[in-house]
């Protein structure tokens, strides 16, 4: 339920005081891989809401690791979440321990028009950071189209 989790961390509840085990997820990582849920525009920003206040609550939960070494930045593919976490303070070359490449290089796999590899290229995120040989950018233009 978002709306008491939003209000637990807003009450001042720490949001990397739990783990969910035995994937030592946080509820971070928990919340990041269920906003691919939401259905609705409402639902979403309400997904994009509660991740805000997670990071807000402890910064350093955006980099805190589950039980495999991933990120709550590895369970992405909506660019709103991801420019939240890279906003707070995630870092965009973050590397997936189960994939080997960088986040640059996974966005680039997304079947999203290039979305969320934007807003990683827009945070700084390197084009040449490890991955799969350079093969999955020639997928991806990495710059925002002129509005026509």
């Amino acid at each position: 339920n978002v709306a008491a989790v939003l209000t637990l961390v807003h009450a001042g509840a720490s949001p990397l005081g739990i783990r969910l085990s035995p994937s030592g997820r946080t509820p971070l990582h928990a919340v990041v891989a269920r906003v691919l849920i939401a259905q609705t525009s409402a639902q979403l920003a309400e997904f994009v809401e509660l991740v805000s206040a997670v990071a807000d609550a402890d910064p350093s939960a955006v980099d805190v690791r589950d039980a495999v070494g991933s990120a709550a930045l590895h369970a992405f593919s909506i660019p709103e979440v991801v420019d939240v976490l890279l906003r707070r303070g995630a870092y965009p070359d973050e590397v997936d321990p189960t994939t080997g490449m960088a986040a640059l290089r996974t966005a680039a796999r997304l079947d999203d028009g290039g979305a969320v590899a934007r807003v990683l290229e827009r945070h700084g995120a390197d084009p040449r950071a490890p991955g799969d040989g350079g093969g999955s950018l020639d997928r991806v233009v990495l710059t925002e189209k002129p509005s026509h």
